[in-house]
């Protein structure tokens, strides 16, 4: 199990699908029955339900470090909206 402060296996290990796992897997079975979009809910990036905006959104910088580390990884809802990482800065420091 990762611990709450291991910040590199977070970003190395694979994601884990807690939908699949959910009551053992027993809720992706009725929700890919009965809900659509195969039952998994995807929320907007910067709007609610009803279209409103939505305030203070925010990417934790963890989710652009796994970005630029995993090329597999990219996370549906930044992908919707057309989000990339943000170019890194240049070091103005000189040796």
């Amino acid at each position: 199990m990762i611990g709450v402060w291991d910040t590199v296996g977070a970003l190395t290990t694979s994601p884990r699908d807690s939908f699949a796992e959910f009551l053992g897997g027993t809720y992706q079975w009725f929700a890919r029955r009965f809900k659509p979009g195969k039952g998994r809910h995807l929320r907007k990036y910067d709007t609610d339900p009803d279209g409103h905006p939505a305030i203070n959104v925010t990417v934790d910088p963890s989710v652009w470090e796994r970005w630029h580390r995993d090329p597999a990884y990219r996370p549906r809802t930044l992908v919707n909206k057309g989000l990339s990482p943000p170019t890194p800065k240049p070091n103005t420091q000189n040796p």
